[in-house]
């Protein structure tokens, strides 16, 4: 099936799609490549494979997947995808790949990425890998959970977001893409300790999500309107995980939490009627901030489990991706984990036009625990 008529499917599964703790939307597809590995010989240093990948249409990003990895004993060399302006826009060394056999890389902007093996010593063998996928992303098309008009704002680009305290706060907030049933999604999450990023069980829960994860740090629009990003790093294990609570904790590589900062919890819950922020990653694009009009609703609903509440309402914009985004009290201290937004047209909860976020406090002690 075309590329773009792929495109159009997501287009309109988008349109059709309703809030739940469920599901995510997706935001793209995912396809395969190769059926069988190759066989790449590193008897010379230097560059020793390379492929172009060129994407019919114009997708706003794609994603490679290689498996079926085999590292011969000794092999020193780095896979590197550069884009079309020969810029190095993902890299891994063969130790890594020695010990987990797969990668995903990081999102490419654009159509084209140049793939290559570049090998730093000679060593009588052969690399065997194999091309098996390609994910690719649209963008997102289904507004939900705006309650009147959409307050949100791109982060840094507006006075509402100038401050110090939103800043610093905003720096630990990420977007995760990753691959679940052959479609692409994203979820917003954030950092809670050195190397651990909270974010909603219903985004994903298992290792081998967690293997396809890409961890986006200050994806953001600039000043000349571009989406960037900072860093990108993986997610290694899933730490913790409780489907009745609709939270996953993950640890990620890097140790980003020494240069992007955490976000700590609050020590008491909001006063009634408080306002709030919800920092967060809309439809997997660059990050923005619902901080107008936002504020604490029902301070007691259901959750998942029938005949308990450890959810509260508010009345924050959020939209498809939003899923996992820290709702911060005004000293921008986590009070919640955003996970389910209303659909226009489709209100079915208890208090009408409120999103819904788990207690942070529900959460506090295991993080803690796993932060040790």
């Amino acid at each position: 099936m075309g590329v773009l008529v792929r495109v159009l499917m997501l287009a309109l599964t988008l349109m059709v799609a309703t809030a739940g703790f469920a599901s995510p939307t997706p935001v793209g597809f995912v396809d395969p490549v190769d059926t069988q590995a190759v066989s790449i010989d590193l008897t010379s240093p230097g560059l020793v494979w390379q492929r172009e990948q060129v994407m019919p249409g114009l997708p706003d990003y794609f994603r490679l997947h290689f498996d079926n990895i085999a590292v011969p004993n000794g092999a020193d060399f780095d896979v590197v995808v550069s884009d079309r302006n020969g810029r190095p826009v993902y890299s891994v060394a063969s130790e890594e790949l020695a010990k987990s056999g797969s990668f995903w890389t990081g999102r490419i902007a654009g159509s084209y990425a140049l793939i290559e093996v570049r090998s730093k010593a000679a060593v009588a063998a052969n690399l065997k890998l194999r091309f098996a996928e390609i994910g690719v992303q649209g963008e997102g098309l289904n507004l939900l959970s705006v309650i009147d008009i959409n307050n949100q704002h791109d982060v840094f680009l507006t006075s509402v977001t100038q401050t110090p305290q939103l800043r610093s706060a905003a720096r630990s907030v990420v977007m995760l893409s990753y691959v679940r049933d052959h479609q692409m999604y994203t979820c917003t999450g954030f950092l809670v300790g050195r190397d651990l990023v909270l974010t909603n069980q219903h985004c994903f829960d298992s290792k081998q999500v967690c293997d396809s994860v890409d961890v986006m740090f200050d994806y953001l629009t600039n000043v000349d309107g571009e989406a960037k990003t900072a860093e990108d790093q993986r997610c290694t294990k899933v730490e913790d995980s409780d489907p009745d609570l609709d939270f996953t904790l993950l640890r990620v590589t890097g140790f980003p939490g020494d240069r992007w900062g955490t976000l700590s919890f609050a020590q008491a819950p909001p006063t009634p009627h408080a306002h709030l922020v919800v920092i967060q990653h809309p439809h997997g694009g660059p990050k923005r901030v619902a901080i107008i009009a936002c504020r604490l609703g029902a301070n007691s609903l259901p959750g998942r489990v029938p005949g308990k509440k450890p959810d509260f309402g508010h009345t924050c914009d959020t939209e498809d991706g939003s899923s996992g985004s820290p709702v911060l009290d005004s000293q921008y201290h986590v009070v919640g984990l955003h996970h389910l937004g209303f659909a226009e047209g489709v209100v079915t909860n208890e208090v009408g036009r409120q999103n819904r976020a788990l207690w942070g406090a529900l959460v506090k002690a295991r993080v803690a625990s796993a932060a040790q």
